[in-house]
């Protein structure tokens, strides 16, 4: 679990770096394209370790393999659909 708080924390310091480099000049808004992808790994991320720790705490390993790949699939989703500019 600690992994997962340490992940938790890089995703808030990037979300503070984000916060801070809101008002950054930029001809093609690449600020605001980050930060939507920061904020939406940051919330997927968020979800998903809350399903992960409510699978551990129930001792269920099936579950936990679905949760995982839900997850995986969902990050892989949202970084595709930030990349082709859909969201």
């Amino acid at each position: 679990m600690r992994v997962c708080a340490v992940e938790l924390l890089f995703m808030f310091f990037a979300i503070y770096l984000c916060y801070c480099t809101r008002a950054a000049p930029s001809n093609y808004r690449e600020v605001r394209y980050i930060s939507w992808a920061v904020y939406n790994e940051t919330i997927v991320s968020a979800v998903f370790y809350v399903c992960r720790l409510i699978c551990v705490t129930r001792y269920v390993a099936r579950t936990l393999q679905h949760v995982l790949h839900y997850e995986a699939d969902l990050r892989r989703s949202t970084k595709l659909a930030n990349f082709l500019g859909v969201v």
